[in-house]
């Protein structure tokens, strides 16, 4: 329904990463343990929801990260200890048939808690996902054909019980044989990992990478 995908923008947000919290620095602080910050933290599932909405695969990607709190407090002892992943991290991705992707994924969003939200722009409709904008409520609008396209107006849908899905029955379903065949396997979260590694590559080297 919404004809050839032309942009997709997608935001995770949250703000527990943010001075405030004084958050002490535990492994997801520090890059032997966890491998990245916000971006494999939040960034992964950022990218699995579009490739997954979408149906499209990540061509090449650019990536920028940065470190705002550079040291917290050990969890254990007095003192500080260096932190050594991203806060934050802003990516570019070009999917199959030249769709534009941009992506924003920090810790640092001041005030919001599991914020996600997804856009999506083709040739005939407009789509628009959004978590916790009223906290642990998912909203959808859309926008299809004449005159909405010229109005600006996007109308709130309600998500029908059939696409609301539980994560630990799904991974139970799997287990036990039954699957809807619409979980992510194996084979996703190593394509998904792959993305991460180049966008991870690309922020250092500052340029556009493959991720073919």
């Amino acid at each position: 329904m919404l004809g050839d995908i032309y942009h997709v923008y997608m935001q995770y947000l949250q703000g527990g990463g943010g001075p405030s919290y004084d958050l002490p620095r535990s492994w997801r602080y520090q890059k032997e343990l966890t491998g990245t910050g916000a971006l494999g933290d939040l960034g992964c599932h950022a990218l699995d929801l579009v490739s997954f909405v979408t149906g499209k695969n990540y061509r090449k990607a650019v990536g920028h990260t940065d470190t705002y709190v550079t040291q917290r407090r050990l969890e254990e002892g007095e003192g500080y200890g260096p932190v050594d992943v991203d806060d934050f991290c802003h990516y570019l991705m070009e999917m199959d048939g030249k769709t534009s992707a941009n992506f924003s994924v920090t810790r640092f969003a001041y005030g919001r808690g599991n914020y996600q939200r997804m856009e999506i722009y083709g040739s005939k409709g407009g789509l628009v996902y959004s978590l916790d904008v009223t906290p642990g409520v998912d909203e959808l609008e859309v926008c299809f054909g004449y005159p909405y396209d010229r109005s600006g107006i996007y109308t709130k849908l309600p998500i029908p019980q059939r696409f609301q899905c539980d994560q630990m029955q799904s991974f139970a379903d799997i287990l036990n044989g039954c699957s809807d065949g619409m979980a992510a396997t194996i084979q996703d979260g190593c394509r998904i990992q792959h993305a991460l590694d180049v966008i991870i590559r690309s922020a250092e080297e500052e340029k556009w990478l493959p991720c073919d």
